[in-house]
């Protein structure tokens, strides 16, 4: 139960670590999640008595009563909550602080997208908290916006990396416990889930511009170059590049000239004895070519 506010630090009734498991609950987020005296960086302001309206509303208080108002991973294109995106649930309505900031907390639910949120939280990453809703906005005469109180209907608060509010950022009530890189935290995370949540989690972790890529790989990337070979009297012979790459892969790339540099390989003088050994080792291998060669039945090969 959310008690007082003091010091611009919220003060709350914590769950056991029974009630967490039994709710199935990873975790709580506090802090500020609006701002009733300054604009947001979009430049409108939400005004105290706007707020009041939106906890004050029959739908609003009904939501609270069966449970809390829900959040998703970033504000989706849609005005109602996606059952499947849900991450977060805020239990009840948030308080005043004396620095005109609404305090509130969060419970983190154990969903697909609720688990990715941990994994960042328990990284150190302090999430933003932004509302999604709908209502007019009034301008006055010297041009400064404020949405309008008796309009503004409230959809969800949703966890954000950039929040409207600058302050509205959460940390984890619990100790942070950071055991593996954030990376590999979470792709741990997405192996380790059903088929059913990988896809959420992976649409979400794209709507989050977070790309599951082992940071240190051994692939190789392959380049298509087209060049030239040209053969100088002396022996030398210098490769030089007709186009641009196919896939520039090469930290030699000269983004300026869209060019590789020229280069030059002398010829290597061996001996005639050598030339005997290598001959025949190309012999050899073309031979067992040759025997491994199957042949062509005249069926077409469907890959273009």
């Amino acid at each position: 139960m959310l008690e007082s506010v003091r010091n611009n630090r919220i003060q709350y009734q914590k769950l056991t670590e029974q009630e967490k498991q039994d709710r199935q609950i990873l975790g709580t987020l506090v802090g500020p999640c609006a701002d009733i005296v300054n604009p947001t960086r979009n430049g409108r302001t939400y005004s105290e008595k706007l707020w009041e309206k939106v906890f004050d509303a029959p739908l609003v208080k009904e939501q609270l009563k069966a449970g809390g108002i829900f959040g998703e991973l970033e504000h989706p294109d849609y005005d109602e909550v996606n059952p499947e995106k849900i991450a977060v649930v805020m239990p009840e309505a948030p308080k005043k602080g004396e620095d005109g900031l609404l305090y509130g907390y969060w419970h983190i639910l154990n969903t697909p997208c609720g688990k990715i949120l941990k994994t960042l939280v328990d990284y150190g990453y302090k999430p933003g908290i932004s509302t999604r809703g709908n209502g007019d906005i009034i301008t006055d005469y010297n041009g400064n916006e404020s949405v309008d109180p008796n309009t503004y209907q409230l959809n969800a608060l949703d966890i954000v990396l950039i929040p409207a509010v600058e302050k509205a950022r959460l940390e984890l009530a619990e100790s942070l416990n950071t055991k593996k890189p954030l990376t590999e935290s979470l792709k741990e995370l997405v192996d380790n889930s059903s088929d059913e949540d990988k896809k959420i989690m992976n649409e979400s972790l794209a709507q989050l511009n977070i790309t599951l890529t082992s940071e240190n790989t051994d692939e190789a990337r392959e380049v298509s170059i087209p060049v030239e070979v040209d053969t100088a009297e002396n022996g030398d012979i210098t490769i030089s590049q007709l186009e641009k790459p196919i896939i520039a892969g090469s930290e030699k790339f000269d983004e300026l000239t869209g060019e590789y540099p020229e280069i030059t390989v002398k010829p290597e003088v061996i001996s005639d004895a050598q030339v005997q050994v290598e001959a025949k080792i190309a012999e050899d291998a073309e031979t067992e070519v040759a025997d491994e060669t199957i042949v062509d039945d005249g069926a077409e090969d469907d890959n273009i």
